[in-house]
């Protein structure tokens, strides 16, 4: 649906770009994006030497449910990312976007 505003200076009225949210994304763009959860979580796992049994008994759910949220990140609950967050002394923003280590 086409808005119309009517210009003040000439009187005449004109379509305007509609207001509202922006795009939302595709399902396979978040798909995608939260794929970037997994592959950190991972990482992080094994940089700390953690097993998927403690972090899994460390966020309060069982190997099985862990390893679902591994094949599907966009169902982790918002809980259990901070569980993963403050295990590994980061923020979920940081779960979120790929992160590096520098050479140590």
């Amino acid at each position: 649906m086409q808005s119309t505003a009517r210009d003040r200076r000439t009187g005449q009225y004109k379509q305007i770009a509609p207001r509202g949210t922006p795009a939302k994304k595709s399902t396979a763009e978040i798909h995608r994006e939260s794929g970037v959860i997994t592959e950190n979580i991972r990482l992080l796992a094994g940089r700390y030497h953690d097993t998927v049994s403690e972090l899994a008994g460390f966020i309060g759910i069982t190997d099985r449910t862990l390893y679902f949220r591994f094949e599907r990140p966009w169902e982790f609950r918002l809980e259990e990312l901070e569980a993963v967050a403050m295990r590994y002394d980061v923020t979920i923003r940081q779960l979120m976007s790929p992160i590096r280590f520098d050479e140590e």
